[in-house]
């Protein structure tokens, strides 16, 4: 799993998460965990990684937007 950080418009970070395996999902639920997502949306944002090979979301309150890919 390989992680980018960068700054885009209105200081808002993009964190970018590629290579991810089976085994990487509690990290990737760490990640969704510490921006702020409830429990039902990190296994529906899990779910949906595994099934799409990507998945995508933003917190305005944490300034970031986040990029899964397989």
């Amino acid at each position: 799993m390989k992680t980018t950080l960068e700054s885009i418009d209105n200081r808002v970070n993009r964190l970018t998460i590629q290579d991810v395996k089976q085994d990487n999902m509690k990290d990737v639920a760490a990640w969704m965990f510490a921006c702020d997502m409830q429990r039902d949306e990190r296994e529906n944002g899990c779910f949906r990684l595994m099934n799409d090979g990507k998945y995508s979301f933003s917190n305005i309150e944490c300034r970031v937007s986040v990029y899964f890919y397989l």
